[in-house]
Order: C-alpha cells, then sequence, then structure tokens
C-alpha cells in the first residue's frame, strides 16, 4: 500500500521524526437504497413491507493497511468492509 522501505527504526533513546497521522487509507464510498410500501389493513393498522440494500453499487471499501513497524502486515492492506447486502423485512404497525 505504501513503500515500507522509506521507513526505519530511530536510534536507541531517540524520538524518531515521523508525523502524526501520516498513513491514510483509501476512501470509502457508501450508498444504501430503502423501499417501503404500507399495506392499510384498517384506520390504525398497517402492515409494512421494507426491503434495504446496504453498498448498492458493490464497491470495495478497503480497510487501513497495518501501521506497526516490523509487523509482518506493516504497509498492507488485508481486509475489507462487507459487500453488498440485501434485506427484507415486513413490520406490522398499530
Amino acid at each position: 500500500w505504501f513503500d515500507t522501505s522509506a521507513f526505519r527504526q530511530p536510534a536507541q533513546f531517540q524520538f524518531g521524526n515521523q508525523g502524526v497521522n501520516l498513513g491514510r487509507g483509501d476512501g470509502q464510498t457508501g450508498i444504501n437504497l430503502s423501499i417501503l410500501r404500507n399495506f392499510p389493513i384498517r384506520e390504525t393498522v398497517r402492515l409494512q413491507f421494507r426491503g434495504e440494500i446496504f453498498n448498492a453499487p458493490n464497491h470495495p471499501n478497503f480497510n487501513l493497511p497495518g501501521v506497526v513497524f516490523g509487523a509482518p502486515g506493516f504497509g498492507v492492506v488485508n481486509s475489507a468492509n462487507p459487500a453488498r447486502q440485501v434485506q427484507l423485512g415486513m413490520r406490522f404497525v398499530f
């Protein structure tokens, strides 16, 4: 994800010169959709059908790269947020 050879351990009992929040991850894209329909049964009672889609375009949203210097995962992105999820449901409102 980034050039790990640009980093090295500072000398013993010395501070390094890396700033705060130097490493950044990829941007996040999130488009969620929802559709619902109410079916009236009586004046105060209705049945609601819901359909929801999370991450509708199924865009990969990668998590942050490893930031622990010397660890095997340093500079490596090895996980992502979930793919598209579809959820259906019914709700009885009274």
